[in-house]
């Protein structure tokens, strides 16, 4: 069994709901992808799996995507937590790296945007 580990990365946002505090966190990519060749080196690629997130949305953010592709096709298991907005734009038709789609809000009107 594979063990797991979350990488969280603060960013911005595109969605505007309730009761989040609207992060709008300023991010050089260049520096989150430093980060994760240091913390994927760390593991071993075949005893571990990664899930990948921002306190915002890891899909505005292109060159940390397709860096995290590069590892997914150099075997690592790997998972984005998204709002799911922008997967299919981002993704397309890639199938080497999971999603997680989350709806925080545990009402309606919390989810609106």
């Amino acid at each position: 069994m594979r063990q797991y580990r979350d990488i969280t990365i603060l960013g911005r946002c595109n969605l505007s709901c309730q009761y989040c505090d609207h992060p709008d966190f300023s991010v050089c990519e260049n520096q989150v992808i430093q980060s994760l060749d240091v913390i994927m080196k760390r593991f071993e690629r075949d005893k571990m799996c990664f899930r990948i997130e921002s306190r915002g949305e890891i899909t505005l953010y292109p060159h940390i995507i397709n860096h995290i592709k590069n590892y997914a096709d150099k075997g690592y298991r790997l998972k984005l937590l998204s709002n799911g907005l922008l997967i299919d734009d981002v993704l397309n038709d890639y199938k080497k790296i999971g999603c997680v789609i989350s709806l925080d809000g545990h009402t309606t009107k919390m989810n609106e945007m």
